[in-house]
């Protein structure tokens, strides 16, 4: 079985970034002269606004609706309301099975 060393992800990461930019000007492109083109800065702008118009007209307020209304206020609120019960010493579900008398 392979075993994947989880903690060197972000060596790997910068490895590979490094050795993309030695190959990249090994064929001799320069990648400041690529970013700051008209041509480049255009299509950028371009994707950019499109972006912008897709959120503002389409995702913003779905998102919103989501984040405010159901995350923060139903379960966020209900997730701190369950800490501060369980940070008393209280049960936070009083309904639920009794756990204290089981056999160890």
């Amino acid at each position: 079985m392979m075993h994947i060393n989880k903690q060197s992800g972000l060596v790997r990461t910068i490895l590979i970034i490094i050795v993309a930019i030695l190959i990249i000007s090994y064929f001799g492109i320069d990648i400041k002269g690529l970013v700051e083109a008209p041509g480049t800065q255009n299509n950028i702008g371009y994707v950019v606004g499109w972006v912008m118009y897709v959120w503002t007209n389409y995702l913003e307020k779905p998102y919103n609706y989501l984040w405010h209304d159901i995350f923060v206020d139903k379960i966020w609120a209900q997730f701190l309301d369950t800490l501060d019960i369980i940070k008393t010493g209280g049960n936070p579900n009083p309904a639920g099975p009794r756990v204290d008398g089981l056999a160890r």
